[in-house]
């Protein structure tokens, strides 16, 4: 039977891959895909051909409870933006803590770390590496570093060659700093890449645009492209959108391309995308 966690999972995947795929043309019978042993997951026409008395149907993850409160005096209701990886036989869910409303990206932000031999117990490491509300007995990854906890979002770096001590990365920034580029050995300690945003406040001349970066922002190795992949979040006449950037080593990247939908090979209807958490699917 299927964990939550990797129901949840699916759903994010899925999430992203229509992002990714969208806008391809379907495919032709006459120049056939070479899947090799990958499994693809069929959200669009872009790898059918024809259907014959079946029909698309992606299956809802099961509600099976909650598996982690967002209890401790520094996380509260205000706290979100997760991220799970798995490293090895260990997963990791990092998170913004934040017990109050107030500004994006001020002083109360902070972000955690829980983790999990199953995705379904999670446990809290006490770290010791900050002081939140009046105590170092927490499970703070970062914190007192605004802007930053607002929104940092980590990967693992599966690209052949990458520097042990760069292995973990993350992104992270709000409406006037920029998207700045964090690294880390353990995905513990934290430091950033350069002291200059990876993507400055403007990050795309479109008329319309008023910002950027608002929201959860990611990046991964891209094992198909042999390069690292950003999507970002914009808002720009009245919508929110997607945009994505490409790297070849997640420092210099390129002018950002905005994902457009479609439907069928047709212009869809634009959607607000709220939070972002594009991803590749595991198994293809």
């Amino acid at each position: 039977m299927p964990s939550l966690f990797q129901n949840c999972r699916l759903a994010l995947v899925v999430t992203g891959l229509v992002l990714a795929v969208w806008g391809r043309a379907p495919a032709r019978a006459d120049e056939p895909l070479a899947l090799g042993f990958r499994r693809e997951l069929f959200v669009d026409q872009t790898l059918i051909h024809r259907l014959e008395r079946v029909r698309f149907q992606i299956h809802e993850p099961r509600d099976e409870g909650q598996v982690l409160a967002f209890d401790k005096p520094w996380e509260g209701p205000f706290s979100g933006y997760v991220t799970v990886l798995r490293d090895g036989d260990r997963f990791r869910l990092y998170y913004r803590g934040r017990p109050t409303a107030g500004r994006d990206g001020d002083r109360v932000e902070s972000t955690c770390l829980a983790e999990s031999n199953d995705g379904i117990h999670w446990t809290k490491p006490g770290l010791g590496l900050f002081t939140v509300d009046g105590t170092r007995d927490n499970n703070c990854v970062l914190a007192d570093m605004p802007p930053f906890p607002h929104n940092f979002s980590p990967l693992i770096d599966t690209r052949p060659g990458c520097l042990s001590e760069e292995r973990y990365k993350a992104l992270a920034g709000v409406l006037g700093e920029g998207l700045f580029a964090f690294v880390s050995a353990d995905g513990i300690h934290w430091r950033k890449m350069r002291d200059t945003p990876i993507f400055g406040i403007k990050p795309i001349d479109t008329p319309g645009f008023v910002h950027a970066f608002d929201s959860q922002n990611v990046a991964f190795w891209s094992e198909a492209e042999q390069k690292y992949l950003c999507y970002f979040r914009s808002y720009e006449n009245g919508m929110r959108r997607i945009y994505r950037s490409v790297s070849s080593d997640f420092r210099n990247w390129s002018k950002p391309g905005r994902m457009e939908y479609t439907a069928f090979g047709q212009p869809a209807p634009i959607e607000h995308m709220y939070t972002n958490q594009t991803s590749p699917y595991f198994r293809a």
